[in-house]
């Protein structure tokens, strides 16, 4: 099952870089608000990660960040695109929601179990 979650963060990973750092053509329009899209987007890959990697939840998080960092200041390296800071915000927040979730989830099936 672990095996199973990770390839599908590093899915979500290599998605959600594809779409960052590639042509703004390649991403669908969405009837949301692109905070939100941009927010989900990182939930899931955090909720992924804290299911792969459950006893890490602090370098989950600061691998998350750095992630973010790093596509966004990639964004300047092409004409069509840029990266700003309230878009490292918004991706932060999402990724931490997903952690969030991820962590709840495992502590309530931990106390589940033991009942």
């Amino acid at each position: 099952m672990t095996l199973f979650v990770r390839i599908a963060a590093l899915a979500a990973i290599a998605v959600v870089t594809v779409l960052t750092l590639g042509p703004v053509d390649l991403r669908a329009m969405s009837p949301v608000d692109p905070a939100f899209d941009r927010a989900l987007a990182y939930a899931v890959i955090g909720f992924l990660l804290i299911l792969s990697f459950p006893r890490h939840p602090w370098r989950v998080m600061i691998g998350v960040v750095a992630l973010i960092v790093l596509l966004e200041a990639g964004q300047g390296f092409r004409p069509d695109r840029h990266g700003r800071v309230p878009d490292v915000v918004e991706k932060t927040v999402g990724a931490a929601a997903g952690i969030a979730a991820a962590t709840g989830t495992l502590w309530l099936l931990r106390r589940r179990r033991t009942n």
